[in-house]
């Protein structure tokens, strides 16, 4: 199912229970379904907060294709500034060391909301469509 939504923080939260509501088609379980909602709640806001930095009206096409056997698949396309979130991405880099006396203070700022994101779902894909970032984020059951 397609949606299609303004690019603003107010229209978040009707955003991810469209998603919500997909991944209960699944019959995702509601621990699942939190984590999904956590994943998506990321990438939107960092669409919403860094795609359009002059803040212009954008707008956000969000696509669910849900099938009870294999999982969901959450398509993200904006028309904000290219950002490709796989590019230049180390997720070892943000895997704290135990035996390392470093705190949080001294890691790189930044991308904790993407690590976040590869961590919950099972695959992140992204390209670049004349004006459109797409991101998709699967979660299989």
């Amino acid at each position: 199912m397609n949606k299609t939504f303004s690019a603003a923080l107010d229209e978040l939260p009707v955003m991810l229970e469209f998603i919500r509501h997909e991944a209960q088609i699944v019959n995702f379980k509601e621990f699942e379904i939190s984590k999904i909602i956590l994943a998506a709640e990321e990438a939107l806001v960092n669409v919403i907060s860094y795609g359009y930095p002059d803040k212009s009206s954008g707008i956000i096409h969000i696509n669910c294709s849900s099938d009870r056997d294999r999982g969901i698949d959450i398509t993200i396309r904006d028309d904000g500034i290219p950002f490709n979130p796989l590019e230049n991405f180390d997720s070892l880099h943000y895997i704290p060391d135990h035996n390392s006396e470093h705190t949080i203070d001294h890691r790189k700022i930044g991308g904790i909301g993407r690590l976040v994101i590869f961590h919950i779902m099972d695959n992140v894909s992204y390209q670049r469509e004349g004006n459109f970032n797409i991101l998709t984020l699967q979660k299989h059951l």
